[in-house]
């Protein structure tokens, strides 16, 4: 019987948990100071409404991302004393306040970072040529970004009889800039659009 009153103790327990999770327990956010727009009455009704959906902590996160600028600018006195005023309306409302270290994605990056170890991107070209025969050609180099490229491989497969194209490849293969909407295609594929893995030669 103890055992028991133990078990169904611990599953209401779980239960109230789900309910109403401890602050350790609930959402984390980030939240961006774009170009300089930031005002004490802004702070404080975000950080309100962060409150009042059940939001814990948020981290203060600088974007430029092309709105004009504000009169609040990166880590000038102004921007620090909104800082601090951020602090103080965290504690305020028992929330926890975190901070990015620089602005945007400056962290990602800098001098210090050579290319080959910088954020990258896959790259390709197409060749058609005749088969059947021995072929020597000039394989071009693709488009490349600050004059950075390394071959990755070199390979070969018959064309397809069919011209189906993957939609959008550039957006799918994160090699374009735009990242958002990636759904998957719902069309069929025929079998003659498909290059079987057996048939793809290495040249590397």
């Amino acid at each position: 019987m103890l055992l028991f009153e133990t078990g169904i103790n611990a599953q209401e327990s779980l239960q109230e948990g789900f309910r109403n999770p401890p602050a350790s327990a609930r959402a984390r956010t980030w939240w961006h100071w774009v170009d300089g727009n930031v005002s004490r009455e802004g702070i404080t009704a975000d950080l309100e409404a962060m409150k009042e959906v059940g939001i814990q902590e948020v981290q203060m996160f600088n974007v430029g991302v092309g709105f004009p600028q504000g009169q609040a600018t990166y880590l000038s006195p102004q921007w620090m004393e909104l800082v601090k005023f951020a602090a103080s309306e965290s504690k305020r409302l028992g929330l926890e306040l975190g901070f990015h270290n620089c602005a945007g994605w400056s962290s990602s990056g800098g001098p210090w970072i050579t290319p080959e170890y910088a954020m990258q991107e896959v790259v390709y070209r197409d060749t058609t040529c005749m088969g059947g025969c021995k072929i020597d050609i000039h394989l071009s180099q693709p488009l490349i970004r600050l004059n950075y490229y390394r071959d990755i491989a070199v390979l070969a497969f018959p064309k397809p009889k069919s011209q189906e194209r993957i939609a959008n490849l550039e957006g799918k293969s994160l090699s374009g800039k735009i990242h958002n909407h990636l759904y998957p295609e719902m069309i069929s594929v025929p079998q003659s659009a498909v290059i079987s893995k057996e048939n793809i030669i290495d040249l590397t």
